[in-house]
């Protein structure tokens, strides 16, 4: 039983956030009028439009926070409230509504705390009134509080299960000179991703969470493509100085037509907090990777800097990263020719995510990769002329997507990729198309 579907008193609570933004003032008051209508979608929608503009205040951020609440999206509302808990302006009402909040996602005792503290204050009397009156029902109602947090949002388990099938136009990545002359260039593939995690202590953000994930790649021709990753890891989360963090440690196991390519063992860590123009995430990973037999070039190091921005416009939700990775290989040297495996690249993503309904959404997708090889290559190029040149390699790539749930836990999604390299060798030089549909489970 949900119990954030029996509570009325939200409704109320907004109402009593009238400190209308001056600088939005139709967005807002229509916003309020669409929560008083309890066309709550729509309220978040117009609230978040003055947030968008750059125009929202406090009474803005409430505003969203409730109607994320109304709309069961607790998760979200908890850290919209959090920001507001510790201003004296909001504080009252915020603690009432983070009881709430507690109480919908069957966390008893953070409910109760919030309730006691909305009890204790002697400022408003009709909120007192109603905390009393929640406490009460806790105390009265413990059965129905379990069955509540056995089923909340913040489980200890999830999982999920994807599979794809599609065809690379380039699956080999054969430079383009060469895939004229080939016919060993497109191939269909099957894929399959199970991904799992359980949280041994705490819960989400502010836990120990232990994850595993096996993946498979299979072709339909080029079987000597075939690859398979396995590992798993453990990542405690935490908040940090009002900040959220994380950290972690995770072992992966890649194979070729079943040879060993690397283990590789990862540290990572970021951490990441949401302000006005948006939420901010910084992440770093160190990897080191032991190759195997056939694939000795690519033993040694990896570091990785990650800088991301996010932020919702009404119905459209974008993200830029930002990424620096620096390598250190043991690289290739063979017959007097020599191949670095050891670049230093820079790359710019950016997606946005438009949401059309609960149940549409359309993925737009850019993403520009410039690595530089920094040692002299020496290999033989496409014309069959030796040259020596050090690597300068320029990658784009560009897709869209279109996913539809079609019920609870179900996702289906049809993609399409393109992919243009440049490079100082007509070897590394091609470009390739993909389109792949995919169905997925969470559990």
């Amino acid at each position: 039983m949900m119990l954030w579907k029996r509570n009325t008193l939200c409704a109320a609570i907004a109402v009593l956030s009238l400190a209308v933004s001056a600088q939005d003032q139709s967005s807002t008051e229509q916003g309020l009028s669409a929560f008083e209508a309890g066309d709550y979608s729509q309220a978040l929608e117009h609230f978040e439009q003055a947030e968008a503009a750059g125009d929202g205040d406090q009474s803005t951020d409430y505003n969203i926070a409730v109607s994320l609440y109304r709309l069961g999206r607790l998760n979200e509302a908890e850290a919209r409230f959090l920001e507001l808990v510790d201003v004296p302006r909001w504080q009252i009402l915020v603690r009432y509504n983070l009881g709430l909040v507690y109480e919908a996602k069957g966390e008893t005792d953070k409910a109760r705390q919030y309730f006691t503290l909305s009890a204790q204050q002697q400022e408003q009397e009709r909120v007192q009134q109603l905390a009393n009156n929640k406490l009460s029902s806790l105390a009265n109602e413990t059965a129905i509080t379990d069955e509540v947090q056995m089923n909340s949002a913040q489980k200890k388990w999830a999982a999920l299960v994807d599979m794809t099938g599609g065809v690379d136009s380039n699956a080999s990545t054969l430079a383009d000179d060469v895939l004229e002359k080939s016919d060993r260039g497109e191939d269909s593939f099957t894929q399959a991703l199970l991904y799992s995690h359980y949280y041994l202590a705490g819960q989400r953000g502010d836990g120990l969470r232990l994850h595993g994930l096996a993946f498979g790649k299979q072709f339909s021709e080029l079987d000597f493509l075939d690859s398979t990753v396995v590992g798993g890891g453990l990542t405690w989360e935490h908040p940090l100085w009002g900040w959220q963090s994380e950290v972690g440690v995770t072992a992966l196991s890649t194979s070729l037509d079943g040879d060993k390519v690397a283990d590789q063992l990862q540290l990572r860590g970021a951490v990441w907090k949401r302000f006005q123009p948006g939420t901010f995430r910084i992440g770093m990973n160190y990897s080191d990777f032991r190759a195997g037999d056939r694939f000795s070039q690519i033993e040694g190091e990896q570091a990785r800097l990650e800088l991301t921005w996010g932020k919702r416009f009404a119905k459209a939700v974008t993200s830029v990263r930002y990424r620096h990775e620096w390598n250190n290989r043991d690289d290739l040297m063979r017959n007097g020719g020599f191949a670095s495996y050891s670049p230093v690249r820079n790359g710019l993503r950016g997606r946005m995510d438009w949401h059309h309904t609960d149940k549409w959404r359309t993925r737009l997708e850019a993403e520009f990769i410039a690595s530089d090889f920094p040692d002299i290559n020496v290999l033989r190029d496409i014309d069959g002329s030796v040259k020596r040149a050090a690597r300068e390699n320029r990658r784009l790539r560009l897709g869209v997507g279109v996913a539809y749930q079609f019920a609870d836990h179900w996702l289906t999604e049809l993609e399409y990729r393109h992919e243009d390299v440049n490079d100082e060798f007509d070897l590394y030089t091609y470009d390739k198309d993909l389109i792949q549909a995919s169905l997925q489970y969470e559990f």
